[in-house]
């Protein structure tokens, strides 16, 4: 199986590079840093800076899977350049993948923003609740696929929420850096629960899907199976990296949090402010089943 992976050098795209490579596949990754050395021999690097076209070097190339993983996710640039970058990506991307039998995109639970409690597949999604670049890219990303991939091709679009596992960059690292006094700050009591995302139980469902998808365009939630209570996410990895406790802010406070600190705005309290459990009950009817993860097992491997 020949597989074209975009954001090769990011947290999902270089596992599910290695996986595939570990698998056999001949693995074309995409990435923006220079001279990336993987260490499957059958995986080839090709630097690609998502505002230019990469059609160039992959049109002589016969692919399989295309899976879109890259985003720009610097909370340091300006939200313009942000969006910008995103939407200039998606073209070239729908350009690049015309010929692969099945493209994979990577979107985000995100596009949930303004919907708490259960979150299923087909509940409508309100652009004018997306409070946050990522969310609003992410579903212009979805709206432009659905429409342009061809109708030869298979779609799948997968909707993780908060991907964790070693070499994690926003979940874990996002929650230290908002931490102030030495405590990590939880909004309200923390007693909402949420859907987490091992990067074990996405990768495993995305060679699920890839052999068990049966219709041309699926959206699928994935998580692990069982949700977990913010606050003891927040007091493991207080523990782990030795915070005093936790500084417990009401939910009023994200506003003047969020135009100081954007990085923990509108994606921090979608993901840490409320319900928000993921519905997988589309993805499991497909037969795909994975084991419970245990969030505390991974933080005592870091």
């Amino acid at each position: 199986m020949k597989i074209a992976i975009t954001g090769s050098t990011g947290f999902i795209g270089g596992r599910l590079a290695s996986a595939f490579a570990s698998a056999g596949a001949e693995v074309t990754a995409f990435g923006r840093k220079p001279d990336i050395r993987f260490p499957e021999e059958n995986i080839t690097y090709v630097r690609w800076d998502m505002r230019e076209r990469i059609c160039s070097v992959s049109k002589d190339r016969e692919i399989d899977v295309f899976v879109h993983s890259a985003a720009n996710t610097n909370w340091k640039d300006p939200v313009s350049t942000l969006v910008a970058d995103n939407e200039k990506t998606v073209s070239n991307v729908l350009e690049a993948a015309s010929r692969a039998k099945h493209v994979i995109l990577v979107s985000t639970s995100s596009v949930y923003q303004g919907i708490h409690w259960t979150l299923s597949e087909n509940l409508p999604l309100d652009v004018a609740k997306m409070r946050n670049w990522y969310a609003l890219s992410k579903y212009s990303e979805e709206r432009a696929f659905l429409k342009s991939v061809g109708a030869h091709q298979k779609l799948t679009i997968l909707r993780p929420r908060a991907v964790y596992g070693a070499g994690d960059r926003l979940l874990v690292p996002g929650m230290l850096r908002s931490s102030a006094f030495w405590r990590l700050c939880l909004f309200w009591r923390g007693d909402f629960f949420t859907s987490i995302t091992s990067i074990g139980t996405f990768v495993e469902s995305v060679f699920h899907l890839i052999e068990s998808q049966v219709g041309l365009r699926e959206i699928y939630n994935v998580s692990d199976p069982d949700p977990v209570k913010i606050v003891d996410i927040f007091r493991e990895v207080a523990g782990k990296y030795g915070k005093s406790w936790l500084l417990h802010l009401p939910l009023a406070a994200l506003g003047p949090i969020g135009l100081i600190r954007p990085s923990i705005g509108s994606y921090y309290a979608d993901l840490f402010g409320w319900d928000k459990v993921l519905d997988i009950s589309k993805l499991q009817s497909t037969g795909f089943a994975s084991e419970s993860k245990d969030f505390r097992a991974h933080l005592r491997a870091r």
